[in-house]
């Protein structure tokens, strides 16, 4: 259970889009389970700043997709494009059918090819955010 977050293993999707209906608006939206008629049903049936499905906190991770919340969580989304549609909400939808997570990598234990991998992520980042800096000179 997190703050103000709900863990729920149900077969009743409009169980789960009343219940999070009858509370503030949470910044993003987890789903674990196929991309099914279900799922589609819960994206359209609930509201929040983002939805993930089959990861944790992985709508953070595309760097063109918007994040932020609504109403209590956060107005607005200012990630890539998103700071020019300021006054408007776009929703991120992400999901993995991969047999780990992509964040799964971020916590204990870390094996070398992990710190190796993670190494070489941060590396290009900040090379890209240095080319990023250059051009806005």
């Amino acid at each position: 259970m997190l703050p103000n977050g709900a863990i729920a293993s149900t077969g009743c999707c409009r169980w789960c889009c009343d219940y999070i209906n009858r509370r503030p608006s949470p910044l993003v939206a987890y789903w674990y389970g196929p991309d099914n008629a279900e799922f589609r049903r819960f994206v359209r049936g609930t509201r929040s700043g983002g939805v993930a499905r089959n990861d944790f906190a992985a709508q953070m991770i595309p760097s063109a997709a918007p994040f932020g919340g609504v109403g209590r969580s956060g107005t607005g989304a200012y990630h890539g494009k998103a700071g020019f549609d300021a006054f408007s909400h776009h929703r991120t939808v992400v999901g993995t059918d991969l047999p780990f997570t992509i964040t799964g990598r971020a916590a204990p234990p870390f094996t070398p090819s992990m710190r190796a991998t993670t190494a070489l992520g941060l590396r290009l980042a900040r090379n890209r955010t240095r080319r990023r800096l250059r051009r806005s000179r």
